[in-house]
């Protein structure tokens, strides 16, 4: 029996909920699909930044023919973890098949990116070691300029903190030529925080008390109204809606019922000190929410 899938996807949007269901087909064709009781499962699609990071402590020329690896690194104050790292050299040295090249992680771990790769070939010069790459480093030759993947996989940093003192560790025990590292540099990805995810389980008391389904990630919710010729702008630039009141609860009294023949609809956003959360989707695609304002 099955216990557990794993599938990959691709192409989410960003900074959004996405709902789905589960299903199964046996051998006889018999098909069932969890709904979860109808509310649907869910998961937060967060958003990912990239962003180089390069060590102050460059030019520097390390001891030629060392018995020990010679670091060189700096320290980054970021709480966030990693989702993806790629590193860039700039090292010059007449043989750098001598060299062994590793990365240390601010907790001991170490990622070997080149070892006596190169041969008698000259320097490394904008090399940047990325486990996406399509050749790899044992195959290149100096000065390995463009992306190789290292010798060792650096996405076993991938969900680590990017906290501390980050290290470049190069072993050169043959005498003869001394390296100096021009540059060190890191391409870290960053999981960037995201605005909540789509506020839902509106749900009317009587004709003037809404209330929704409060997320641990809002501080506020501002709910806007709009009337029935204003949908089809929900997926245009178009004003669609004012903004009706901001709240720190969940639920909102005191709605005014609108004037007969008219139709409102409704729509609650979550806030926090990273921005305005997602509007979220409707059938026909993503909703643009673009508010006039204050309502009158």
């Amino acid at each position: 029996m099955v216990a557990a899938h794993s599938v990959h996807l691709s192409g989410l949007p960003q900074c959004a909920r996405v709902y789905y269901t589960v299903g199964s087909t046996d051998g006889l064709s018999q098909t069932a699909v969890a709904t979860n009781g109808g509310q649907f499962y869910s998961f937060d699609v967060r958003t990912e930044i990239a962003t180089w990071f390069a060590s102050p402590n460059v030019p520097q020329t390390l001891p030629d023919s060392s018995p020990f690896p010679i670091g060189l690194g700096f320290s980054l104050d970021d709480p966030r973890t990693i989702v993806d790292l790629n590193v860039r050299l700039n090292v010059s040295h007449t043989s750098v098949g001598q060299l062994v090249v590793n990365l240390r992680h601010p907790d001991g771990s170490l990622v070997s990116l080149a070892s006596h790769r190169g041969g008698v070939g000259d320097n490394f010069t904008n090399t940047v070691f990325d486990d996406e790459a399509g050749a790899a480093i044992s195959s290149g030759t100096a000065p390995f300029t463009g992306s190789y993947r290292p010798d060792a996989a650096l996405s076993q940093l991938d969900g680590k903190s990017v906290q501390g003192f980050w290290s470049l560790e190069i072993l050169d025990n043959v005498s003869g030529a001394a390296a100096t590292v021009t540059g060190f540099e890191l391409e870290i990805t960053l999981a960037a925080p995201c605005g909540p995810p789509e506020i839902g389980q509106l749900a009317w008391t009587g004709k003037t008390s809404l209330s929704w389904s409060a997320d641990a990630a809002a501080t506020t919710y501002t709910i806007y109204r709009g009337h029935l010729a204003d949908l089809p702008a929900l997926l245009t630039p178009a004003l669609d809606s004012c903004a009706l009141a901001t709240t720190g609860g969940s639920s909102l009294a005191g709605i005014a019922d609108p004037p007969a023949g008219r139709l409102d609809w409704f729509l609650v956003l979550g806030e926090n000190g990273t921005g305005t959360g997602q509007a979220g989707s409707a059938s026909a695609g993503p909703r643009t929410l673009d508010s006039s304002g204050a309502c009158p």
